[in-house]
């Protein structure tokens, strides 16, 4: 289970006909009247585009004066864009953009808290790094539901568990956010606060209900999650002081060492090496350590650059092949 964010190429969005419709040079070139009917239908269009503009730009007086034009406060961006993917609801561009004051303007104009993209991602569920307690309080009162899933079957507290503060994770606790939701892999919040190494949060989740020995779909326990990033060693050690075993194997066979490995990072090898993590052990194809860093597909930049100094620690602790 590999936490990474979205990522969105930015594309060309859909132009339209502003110099026909404002009267510019392109209008005075037209020899054949524009029905009246086609600039009526191409006035919400406008607005809409004006709408997203200033949403985008955190422009509020502009959001302002769209939707007392006649924006939708529930368009939805067909294109996507350097924030965001197809059919991303206005709400959600607020969210994203982590304004509070924006979001309460949509959701007074009768924007839906619960509106949803092209993954079915909610703007509660796609607050990013860093979001203000404010925004996801917005989108809680206003109906926000916490149980609503994205891409991966991901719920608003799982992601929060990575990546927002703890203040924000207790927010939606609050508001009776499944604290055992399982992901479309069988990981729960706990699983993804572990593997962000965020021990505050992974505490915190374990106060209000969280099953500490929960497992993946593929057997993965919390130690072997915390494995898969370095800088992590105040999780590794909290789980060894709560009865982890150390070798424990997933369905693969590969116990968190194995993990370690696999994700290049030589902190963790070299923490759990030191912890009694056995040098020997092989995974159910029955590839050594030392040959899962030579088989390496290059999929791990971290293993490619620390491949050298996994393999020495690995020998040092009696590895040999």
């Amino acid at each position: 289970m590999s936490l990474r964010f979205r990522s969105v190429k930015p594309v060309y969005a859909i132009l339209l006909p502003l110099a026909l419709l404002c009267g510019g040079p392109a209008a005075k070139a037209q020899t054949t009247p524009v029905p009246v009917a086609t600039l009526a239908d191409a006035a919400p269009a406008i607005s809409n585009s004006a709408l997203w503009d200033a949403v985008d730009a955190g422009d509020f007086a502009k959001a302002n004066a769209a939707l007392a034009a006649g924006a939708d406060p529930n368009y939805k961006n067909p294109a996507a864009t350097h924030r965001s993917m197809p059919s991303t609801p206005v709400l959600m561009l607020a969210s994203q953009t982590r304004n509070a004051r924006m979001a309460a303007l949509l959701i007074q104009h009768g924007a839906d808290p619960n509106a949803r993209d092209s993954y079915g991602y909610t703007p509660i569920s796609s607050l990013g790094p860093g979001a203000p307690v404010a925004l996801a309080k917005t989108l809680l009162d206003a109906g926000a539901d916490t149980e609503g899933v994205g891409l991966n079957q991901t719920t608003a507290l799982s992601l929060a568990s990575a990546f927002s503060s703890p203040d924000l994770v207790r927010l939606l606790l609050a508001h009776h956010a499944n604290v055992r939701a399982l992901d479309s892999e069988g990981a729960t919040p706990l699983h993804m606060a572990a593997c962000a190494g965020r021990l505050d949060v992974f505490k915190l989740l374990l106060d209000h209900g969280a099953d500490l020995y929960a497992t993946t779909r593929n057997h993965s326990t919390m130690l072997h999650v915390a494995s898969q990033q370095d800088g992590h060693t105040p999780m590794l050690r909290y789980l060894l002081q709560h009865g982890f075993e150390i070798n424990l194997k997933d369905q693969d066979g590969e116990t968190p060492l194995h993990v370690a490995v696999d994700f290049g990072c030589l902190e963790n090898v070299k923490f759990l090496l030191a912890h009694g993590a056995d040098v020997h052990t092989r995974a159910k194809d029955g590839k050594t350590l030392i040959a899962c860093v030579y088989n390496n597909d290059g999929n791990s930049p971290e293993l490619v650059k620390n491949a050298k100094a996994i393999v020495t620690a690995l020998k040092a602790a009696g590895e040999k092949s």
